[in-house]
């Protein structure tokens, strides 16, 4: 899936609108990105590609599932922009290849309460 995003970075246009690359264009050069992993999933070494810029969304992605009792992990890196192979206007997703990254460092820590959930108007658990 990865080589499709790669890909694409040869022509932008195809892959993100004029509002997506002018985000990134904003961005500075290291971005903090955040990732909700659930309970089961690594608890220090990302399971997918999917991060975002926004702390509270990676908490919704860390609630439990309907059969869960237990909340999963947050993870915490810094990212070069140059890492961004996607980015959604609302900069809730962001698709970055992890190959790019030289030095990860990733703060894992357990998602906190549900209030997230009903603040952010994402639904319930």
């Amino acid at each position: 899936m990865i080589g499709l995003f790669i890909g694409a970075l040869s022509a932008p246009k195809i892959l993100l609108t004029a509002d997506e690359i002018s985000i990134l264009d904003q961005l500075p050069d290291v971005v903090e990105m955040f990732r909700g992993q659930l309970h089961g999933d690594s608890t220090d070494t990302p399971s997918g590609l999917s991060w975002t810029l926004s702390e509270d969304v990676a908490d919704w992605y860390a609630r439990p599932l309907p059969a869960q009792l237990r909340r999963g992990n947050v993870l915490q890196v810094m990212a070069p922009t140059a890492a961004i192979l996607a980015i959604s206007e609302d900069q809730l997703e962001v698709v970055i290849d992890l190959n790019m990254i030289t030095e990860i460092i990733i703060i894992s820590r357990v998602g906190c309460t549900n209030e997230v959930i009903e603040t952010m108007g994402l639904g319930r658990v």
